[in-house]
């Protein structure tokens, strides 16, 4: 018989699961000795503390783990639901109809095999090798393959007409997290006095507010990574980071959720999501020629960036959790939660950088354009030119 050593399985899953997941079979000792060592207490919680010390009682309610993996999924598929049959066609849809954003996309080069691959392997910008390579192959001139791969990627990217409607979704997402956020926190004590994140640690009870905030918020992200990870807008030159920054906020707030940082986590979540609601804003506004409210909402988006992202987020919440919460000295998995928000800070330092860009671009003459836009389009002359060399 196996030892009667105490894992986190043993007390969060129910004794009608682990009937068929822990036993004396091959399987149930491999499983039982695999989560004993993912979830021993050593490494998750403060020395004197077990798993059994965090079940949830009638008067008090820890974060069930099982909830954060399931719920947000589930979640999900019903935004990604409302998205398609409601947000987009009774709302978002007519609106750039309105605005007179036309959904036009451009038009393909012919089609040819060859080509196809080279797209498909390096998009616009192949090796100089397998350019020449393909050029000589399909006796064709260098230029022409280059203009058939950027008009390739031009008749795949988001229009402005897809990027309203992308802008529409995600602007209606950063806001209703951003308003129950506010809700949610406006009275609650950690909001004004960081140092109680910590005090009492980890007893510190669920509530229902606070369970619904992260799993909107939670089920939000994986709703934009599902769309990022199967967008088919064409390149875009933030994709990675935006990709990055989807998949360490899922993780974040899962993880942080089982360990019970939520009181930190839901100033996390809130803090990085005021910014985006008037730079979107802003973008739908460039989309839809409507330039006056641009530079405003601009200005405005600029100001709470600061306060959040470069103010708030690192000398108040990263100076909290590295400074100011001895309870997290000795707790291995903190490691790792503490690499997640420095990997923030560093996107968020990237994009600062950005927005530096975009700001100079504009004092020296220039306009507040997307940043994800290319700059290399092509022309209809282009398309014409390829059409003819590909007849």
């Amino acid at each position: 018989m196996m030892s009667a050593v105490k894992s986190y399985v043993d007390v969060f899953i129910s004794p009608s699961t682990q009937q068929y997941i822990v036993n004396d079979s091959m399987v149930g000792i491999w499983w039982h000795k695999l989560t004993a060592k993912i979830w021993a207490t050593d490494l998750w919680l403060p020395k004197g503390l077990t798993w059994h010390d965090l079940q949830s009682t009638k008067e008090f309610t820890y974060p069930d783990a099982n909830a954060v993996f399931i719920y947000p999924l589930l979640f999900s598929v019903v935004i990604i639901l409302l998205k398609f049959f409601i947000l987009d066609p009774f709302i978002l849809i007519p609106i750039a109809t309105s605005a007179g954003i036309a959904n036009k996309k451009s038009k393909p080069p012919p089609t040819n095999k060859t080509l196809e691959k080279l797209y498909k392997n390096y998009g616009t910008k192949p090796p100089q090798n397998d350019l020449v390579l393909v050029a000589q192959e399909l006796e064709v001139t260098q230029r022409y393959v280059e203009r058939w791969l950027r008009l390739k990627r031009n008749s795949e990217r988001f229009t402005k007409y897809g990027k309203f409607v992308d802008c529409g979704f995600h602007l209606v997402g950063h806001t209703v997290i951003t308003i129950y956020g506010l809700l949610v926190l406006s009275d609650k004590p950690w909001l004004w006095e960081i140092d109680l994140c910590w005090k009492d640690y980890p007893r510190h009870n669920i509530t229902p507010d606070l369970w619904w905030y992260y799993m909107i918020g939670l089920s939000y992200y994986w709703a934009s990574t599902f769309f990022q990870m199967f967008s088919i807008g064409g390149e875009r030159s933030d994709a990675v980071q935006m990709m990055l920054h989807h998949f360490s906020t899922v993780i974040l707030i899962a993880f942080s959720w089982v360990i019970n940082f939520v009181r930190v986590g839901t100033l996390i979540l809130l803090v990085h999501e005021c910014a985006d609601i008037p730079l979107i804003a802003a973008k739908m506004c460039k989309y839809a020629g409507i330039d006056a409210p641009t530079d405003i909402l601009f200005v405005i988006f600029l100001l709470v960036w600061l306060y959040t992202r470069c103010y708030l987020y690192p000398f108040w919440i990263l100076h909290s959790i590295f400074f100011e919460a001895p309870i997290l000295h000795g707790i291995p998995v903190v490691i790792f939660c503490k690499g997640l928000v420095l990997a923030l800070m560093v996107l968020n330092l990237i994009w600062t950088g950005l927005i530096a860009r975009i700001i100079i671009k504009k004092f020296t003459g220039g306009s507040l354009e997307d940043i994800r836009s290319d700059a290399d389009d092509v022309s209809d002359d282009d398309l014409d030119d390829v059409k003819r060399k590909g007849d």
